[in-house]
């Protein structure tokens, strides 16, 4: 059997409408995905569906033998041009050359567009998890996924508002603050990094920013991404705040269904969703495929030192 791995042209669609009635797990989880659907198996129509609304920042690549289709990837711009991510990954024989070619295809086509770096959330259990850390990919974190249907009642009402423009450098100090160095290293390290790497979310989806006592800075944002199966959300906080920020995130969560990503180093965050009725229902790895070069990173390192001291050596 040959590959032919190449991006999405015309002559594939025949392929992939002879598929289109079959249904593979989807290996690549995004945020907007646990909205979407209730679970990771994927028809490849709606993947068809879905992908041929093409817009720039996209891409899908195929792999296939004459009429067989043997994988697909399918990658993305995150918020900004340097931060890609990969939100589509079906592999369909057990012979895993197919998808590291794919792998090598969605990377340099990322890298060909300026990205510094491309992301991919697959489940911990997931055989793609060794095969990307053989290509390249790290671990940046695992995350834990909690929920409940229907979604509980909030508790209390914390002041909140909607995120605005002018939150950004507010929203990067808070990050500096909650996220560990380690992570801050393998996802940004200056404010357009951080603003570049935030999950896409759709039309309908929501961010709410917590504020500190006085309207000083952002003691929490929440972002909140809303479908057909209800609402999946990320937070990221302070540690005082995280119970704060659960219920801010319950209070505009659909009433069906409500999904919680929680961080292994928010551990403020775990316990709030504990408290409030979730559930821990599975485990993600968040993979990070690095493409900047090494002195490219220490330059921004650089930048973002507060303080307007000079480096001593030029």
């Amino acid at each position: 059997m040959t590959s032919h791995p190449h991006k999405l042209r015309l002559l594939d669609l025949p392929t992939l409408a002879m598929h289109s009635g079959r249904v593979y797990p989807n290996q690549a989880v995004t945020l907007a995905a646990l909205a979407g659907q209730s679970g990771r198996r994927l028809p490849v129509g709606g993947l068809i569906t879905s992908v041929l609304r093409l817009r720039r920042g996209r891409q899908l690549w195929v792999s296939r033998d004459g009429s067989t289709l043997l994988g697909v990837a399918g990658l993305r711009r995150r918020a900004g041009s340097s931060a890609w991510e990969i939100d589509y990954l079906l592999n369909t024989t057990s012979n895993d050359a197919f998808l590291l070619d794919l792998l090598d295809r969605v990377v340099a086509t990322a890298g060909a567009d300026g990205a510094h770096r491309i992301f991919l959330r697959v489940p911990d259990e997931s055989d793609i998890l060794n095969l990307a850390l053989q290509h390249g990919f790290m671990v940046v974190t695992r995350e834990t996924l909690y929920e409940a249907a229907p979604r509980p009642e909030a508790r209390t009402s914390p002041r909140a508002r909607r995120r605005q423009r002018s939150d950004d450098h507010s929203l990067f100090q808070l990050y500096g603050h909650a996220v560990n160095q380690e992570v801050r290293w393998l996802t940004a390290l200056a404010p357009s990094e951080w603003r570049a790497t935030l999950e896409p979310l759709e039309d309908d989806s929501e961010e709410w920013i917590l504020p500190n006592p006085g309207d000083e800075g952002a003691a929490a944002f929440i972002r909140l991404a809303h479908g057909r199966a209800g609402s999946s959300v990320s937070i990221l906080s302070e540690e005082r705040s995280a119970a704060a920020a659960v219920d801010i995130a319950l209070r505009h969560g659909r009433p069906t269904r409500f999904r919680l990503l929680v961080a292994e180093y928010a551990i403020a965050q775990e316990r709030a969703a504990q408290e409030a009725g979730l559930q821990a229902t599975g485990r993600y790895a968040l993979l990070v495929r690095p493409i900047a070069q090494r002195a490219h990173r220490l330059k921004l390192a650089e930048q973002a030192v507060e303080g307007s001291g000079r480096p001593v050596v030029q």
